[in-house]
């Protein structure tokens, strides 16, 4: 308890932290029946919270700058000594909150700067009022983004056949919705929808030969590593079916962990992402699907935003079961945003897998080009 509990402004840096650590994750209506507790205003605490975020946002610029005279009579009291008692602190009030720790603690045992946010990043996560106080810019994800690539391709060799793909990704909650205060584990969780289709073209009635239907929901992690761990990981649920009864039906059920690693070569910029897949249950028609599919999709990018783009995706089951696509694809317009505008997009199939339904069928190389609006 403060030495001096009549008047807050003069508690010791330790006693303001202390504060800060106890409401990170209470609503504003738990905040104020805290503070009613303490003889504080919630005001105080947003206050001593900014204080401590901008303290610490200094502290690690310690190495590279000389340490500055003073932050103000509020911020220079909150003391390095303080901000590793806080990093010490945040570890076990994760630990109170058993979901979020549930989701945390699976990633960090391989991406330990996944799992733990920063001071910053975790206080910004909980109760949000408002302040000046900058927010990752990660945060500003907007709720409809792209996904995987959309286009429509034409193609073939003894029957011509369209090949379509629509995909997009949704911020379920708002960074500043209620439930997100309430439940900061739920901030960066996904639904994404993508639905790839064959259309053959060759027959009279030019019928959808299949469709794959993948809705999925995840969440999102990102790290400024710059080192060996990836700068981005997707780690959730998904599910794929073709929608077909009977005999023609195929399903099954999966989750998966995406990390993503990108640089820089020759100019140009790289992306890898193994894709791994644990499979939780399959349709009675496609049981062996595993076998044909394999646990790793390893997904390729090289090129430039601005120019070519090469993108790979490796599939290898048991037995040579082995699927190869190769996308190629070049802008015609000025880009939208990221990865999206108009494109020349030109795709090579060859292998198992092209549709859901003929997961178990080797196919011949399959050359189709048309035009992309997401690469």
């Amino acid at each position: 308890m403060p030495a001096n509990q009549n008047n807050p402004e003069q508690w010791a840096a330790e006693d303001k932290l202390e504060v800060v650590i106890e409401t990170s994750s209470l609503n504003e209506v738990q905040l104020s029946e805290y503070c009613r507790s303490k003889g504080l205003y919630p005001e105080q605490v947003h206050e001593w919270k900014t204080c401590a975020l901008s303290v610490y946002k200094n502290s690690l610029q310690v190495d590279k700058e000389k340490p500055r005279r003073n932050n103000g009579s509020q911020c220079s009291r909150l003391n390095r000594f303080a901000l590793i008692k806080f990093q010490v602190r945040r570890i076990s009030l994760l630990v109170s909150d058993k979901f979020y720790f549930i989701l945390a603690v699976i990633p960090w045992l391989f991406f330990p700067k996944f799992a733990i946010p920063s001071p910053e990043e975790f206080l910004m996560s909980q109760t949000r009022p408002s302040t000046s106080v900058e927010e990752p810019a990660l945060a500003e994800e907007p709720a409809l983004s792209v996904n995987e690539p959309l286009y429509l391709i034409f193609g073939g060799d003894d029957d011509i056949k369209g090949r379509f793909q629509f995909s997009f990704k949704y911020l379920i909650f708002d960074k500043d919705s209620s439930i997100v205060r309430y439940a900061g584990w739920l901030e960066g969780f996904h639904f994404a929808y993508t639905q790839t289709s064959l259309w053959n073209l060759s027959e009279d009635s030019l019928p959808f030969e299949d469709s794959s239907y993948r809705p999925s929901f995840f969440w999102e992690f990102y790290s400024q590593n710059k080192n060996y761990l990836p700068v981005y990981l997707r780690a959730g649920y998904e599910h794929e079916s073709n929608g077909q009864g009977d005999e023609a039906s195929r399903s099954l059920e999966s989750i998966i962990f995406w990390p993503f690693w990108n640089g820089e070569l020759a100019g140009h910029n790289w992306v890898i992402a193994p894709k791994f897949i644990s499979y939780l249950s399959r349709g009675s028609e496609n049981k062996d699907i595993d076998d044909y599919r394999g646990y790793v999709d390893l997904w390729l990018r090289y090129g430039n935003e601005n120019g070519w783009l090469l993108s790979m995706v490796l599939r290898q089951g048991n037995e040579n079961h082995n699927m190869t696509q190769l996308d190629l694809s070049y802008p015609i317009r000025k880009k939208i945003f990221s990865r999206t505008g108009g494109y020349i997009y030109m795709q090579l199939f060859q292998g198992y897998g092209e549709s859901l339904l003929t997961y178990d069928t080797k196919q011949d190389l399959q050359v189709r080009a048309g035009f992309a609006i997401v690469r």
